[in-house]
């Protein structure tokens, strides 16, 4: 008579090989700057900047679809969007682990933009961004 797979060790239930645990944490992230809701700005470009954490990593960050860049693993993270002119623009962070699990909507804020970047300005709450010291 003849059996398969005996005494082969490969594949069995080896209690002494650690498994592995399923990652159910998603990711998580804050805005920096802006800092608020319904701040003004007069320019086309914005650099938004954050942080994100994990409990096993972040791989990604974007922000409107725009892959965030950083120095220390997405501790810190900033992109560059583009805003259109007289309108308000939705700023939305998804965050991704190094597992896949995503976070669509991890933080946002809204920008209002002026009707002509270079146009006259009127009164309303301004950005101050406090690491670059600028308005």
């Amino acid at each position: 008579m003849v059996g398969c797979g005996g005494g082969s060790s490969s594949g069995g239930n080896d209690s002494s090989i650690p498994k592995e645990e399923t990652d159910s944490e998603y990711p998580s992230a804050s805005i920096i700057f802006p800092a608020s809701d319904g701040l003004w700005s007069d320019k086309e470009q914005l650099v938004v900047r954050g942080s994100a954490s994990d409990n096993v990593g972040v791989a990604r960050v974007s922000v409107n679809g725009i892959d965030a860049t950083s120095d220390d693993d997405f501790a810190t993270w900033q992109a560059e969007i583009t805003l259109e002119e007289g309108t308000t623009t939705s700023i939305n962070i998804e965050v991704t682990d190094i597992n896949g699990n995503t976070s669509p909507a991890a933080a946002s804020v809204s920008v209002n933009s002026y009707d002509g970047f270079n146009g006259y300005r009127f009164c309303g709450p301004l950005a101050f961004d406090g690491d670059r010291r600028t308005l």
